[in-house]
């Protein structure tokens, strides 16, 4: 992942273990509603909130979304957004109809297409 020039500012601030302003490099947690036989699985990858280039990713089980490149996320976003000595807000996603889905599913068919089987299948 590129972090472009504001590498060495969240280098410092996870070596300082200081994640400063919640407005800065703002984290928010999303938590899929999946059926208990389902296992929500996703790549990382880059998306917008607003006008703001963010990135996604898994982490335990839910979708960290965070911004980097200095721009402000809308303030109610920021309100929920994970700071020390506040409390941790999951938002509920819907992982049947959500872009992560589709963008694995699409991930998976593409691989298939190329190689005629899924990852990790023998033939």
């Amino acid at each position: 992942m590129n972090l472009g020039r504001w590498e060495p500012e969240i280098k410092r601030m996870i070596k300082d273990r200081a994640p400063g302003a919640p407005d800065r490099f703002p984290v928010a947690l999303e938590r899929f509603d999946a059926s208990p036989d389902v296992t929500p699985i996703m790549l990382p990858y880059q998306t917008q909130i607003g006008d703001t280039l963010c990135y996604k990713m898994e982490i335990a089980g839910c979708t960290a979304v965070t911004a980097v490149q200095g721009r402000l996320w809308p303030q109610a976003l920021i309100d929920h957004s994970l700071s020390p000595g506040r409390p941790v807000v999951l938002f509920a996603k819907d992982y049947q109809s959500s872009q992560e889905r589709a963008r694995a599913l699409l991930i998976a068919a593409q691989y298939y297409r190329q190689h005629g089987r899924l990852p990790g299948k023998r033939r």
